[in-house]
């Protein structure tokens, strides 16, 4: 991405001229692809807290996908996960073939709690995570 402040503009009019509360940003990694690694760094570094400054001005819920690298950090910059409020990890073990995913919270800034929380499979026909009911090893048909 050549220009951070014409991003950050686009951000802040859906906010606040289209009336948007929740923004989706899949995934953040991307604003920096094809940089030098230390620039990769620097650039995500300085976005991810610009970011968190717009959502924090304009109180707007900022949803952020990255990826972890091999040592389980966030890929690209540990400082999105340092601002985040927020940090669910979303697990499946592909290796295996299973569509079961677990979210995690690691990180519960505002008073909540961090563990496990919950399980998902994927309902192919629907196309969304359904709950999984780990009582009966089945999923809810919702």
């Amino acid at each position: 991405m050549e220009d951070e402040d014409a991003f950050l503009g686009n951000i802040r009019f859906l906010v606040s001229a289209a009336g948007c509360r929740f923004i989706f940003l899949d995934h953040i990694t991307w604003l920096a692809t094809g940089l030098a690694d230390d620039d990769e760094r620097k650039k995500l570094d300085r976005l991810s807290q610009k970011l968190k400054l717009l959502a924090k001005e304009l109180r707007f819920c900022l949803i952020e996908i990255s990826h972890v690298n091999d040592d389980g950090k966030t890929r690209g910059s540990r400082n999105i996960s340092k601002v985040a409020n927020t940090v669910i990890m979303l697990d499946r073990d592909v290796t295996a073939g299973s569509n079961l995913m677990r979210f995690i919270i690691e990180k519960a800034r505002l008073g909540g709690r961090s563990g496990p929380a919950g399980r998902a499979v994927m309902n192919q026909e629907k196309g969304m995570l359904v709950e999984y009911n780990i009582e009966i090893g089945d999923h809810d048909e919702a």
